[in-house]
């Protein structure tokens, strides 16, 4: 399988799995935006990028061979990835409240 996955028959067949794949859950998600739109699903939507960033770091030094270390991973990234976000909007807060003070002078 690895010797064809460079082909044009090998992409073109993955992107007739993954194209119809992807439009249907934005579908899904499009006729159930009410229950998409909940307090924790938004949470997790604003810091998905430090999210992002903080779990691939973890990935590292938190090793998967049980649930409970995967567990781990997940609650440790989002209170980082969340800590990480508040600091990173103070951060912005106060420069863009300076900018705002020098413009006014």
């Amino acid at each position: 399988m690895r010797d064809l996955s460079n082909t044009h028959w090998f992409l073109l067949c993955e992107l007739g799995i993954k194209l119809p794949l992807g439009i249907s859950f934005m579908t899904l998600l499009y006729l159930m935006r009410n229950m998409v739109n909940s307090q924790v699903i938004v949470m997790f939507g604003t810091i998905s990028l430090e999210l992002y960033l903080i779990h691939i770091w973890l990935v590292k030094y938190i090793v998967k061979d049980s649930v409970f270390q995967g567990l781990a991973l997940i609650i440790v990234s989002a209170l980082l990835a969340y800590s990480f976000n508040k600091m990173c909007n103070y951060c912005t807060n106060l420069l863009v409240a300076d900018k705002r003070n020098d413009n006014a002078n």
